[in-house]
């Protein structure tokens, strides 16, 4: 809570609001509308196993930046379709803020995200994986 309070002053103080919303807690039959309005998910958590929001949002075409003490940043390249950061105020104002002095970045990013998702996350190929495994 004391993290969240400090990245919302921090977005007062820069003014901003009309580029970064920061939501929490968002019922679930409204998730996809925020993706479907947005570029970048940003997910700073810490000491999360494994969050499904990173692929959701992928899946939508978001850029991605994410902790590295999120269990879902292994979804992430880095630079090529997000950021996975350490937990620090400066890293993740840092990574926001290139995507919003470079906003083409976020797009490239999204599309990425999209191929990951299709290609390489999809159901079939980690069915296909677990397959190759399994008959090793």
């Amino acid at each position: 809570e004391r993290y969240y309070e400090e990245c919302l002053q921090l977005v007062r103080t820069k003014s901003l609001e009309k580029n970064i919303m920061l939501l929490k807690n968002i019922p679930y039959d409204q998730v996809g509308y925020y993706y479907s309005i947005s570029h970048i998910i940003v997910m700073p958590s810490v000491n999360e196993p494994a969050s499904i929001s990173e692929m959701e949002a992928m899946s939508y075409g978001l850029a991605v930046i994410s902790s590295s003490d999120n269990g879902s940043a292994h979804y992430i390249n880095n630079s090529k379709n997000g950021f996975i950061i350490d937990v620090s105020l400066n890293e993740l104002v840092n990574s926001m803020m290139f995507y919003i002095t470079n906003p083409e970045q976020a797009i490239v990013h999204g599309v990425e995200s999209l191929r990951l998702i299709n290609e390489d996350l999809s159901i079939k190929q980690s069915y296909k994986k677990l397959m190759n495994v399994i008959n090793s």
